[in-house]
């Protein structure tokens, strides 16, 4: 399966990641990774059209773009943004207050930031806490990059991908793991792997 073709055919003509990609764009400098939630769910439902609905899903959860440096050059009409303790950037439009897409500095990731590991994607991607999670997608290079991750897609399961960093994401969430990845798997229709 070639799931970078599959992620243009995807996008191609999806008004809202174009916007956002060309505000990411416009926002930063180096490389941009789309990560997270909205891009395993959009390639699931391209992968499993059976398990999910794309409608449900896709206007209400945001995107994720992970960039080597976040510069504030400018917001467009009909935009806000709001930023995090943590340094990350959400944009949303001006009629709705849930945030469209978030601008994500690499060395901005909890993760990083608590090992002191070198910032690059591969160390994301190695710490990132569920195995569905350790999936980036290349904009520039238009690569899908993690093995874990592509491995969790094709399989259709959910499960603990990095033990420290998903304790601390169940935390933050205020849920167990367990739960959290009973959520997912209801969500996309994959196969629970727990503890």
């Amino acid at each position: 399966m070639d799931l970078p073709r599959l992620f243009k055919y995807a996008t191609r003509d999806d008004s809202s990641f174009l916007d956002a990609l060309a505000i990411v764009k416009a926002n930063s400098s180096g490389k941009i990774w789309l990560t997270g939630s909205y891009l395993y769910r959009l390639l699931a439902s391209y992968l499993y059209p059976q398990g999910m609905d794309l409608r449900y899903w896709r206007f209400s959860t945001p995107m994720d773009f992970m960039v080597d440096t976040f510069v504030e050059l400018r917001i467009p009409e009909g935009w806000g943004k709001s930023s995090s303790v943590e340094g990350n950037t959400a944009f949303f439009r001006k009629e709705s207050s849930v945030p469209a897409f978030y601008i994500l500095p690499l060395a901005n990731v909890p993760s990083i930031r608590a090992t002191g590991a070198e910032v690059t994607i591969e160390n994301y991607l190695r710490e990132a806490p569920l195995t569905v999670q350790s999936l980036a997608y290349d904009i520039y290079q238009q690569r899908l990059l993690g093995e874990v991750g592509i491995r969790a897609l094709l399989e259709k399961s959910v499960g603990v991908h990095h033990v420290e960093a998903a304790s601390y994401y169940a935390q933050r969430k205020g849920q167990p793991i367990d739960e959290i990845i009973t959520q997912k798997v209801q969500q996309l229709g994959f196969t629970p792997v727990l503890l």
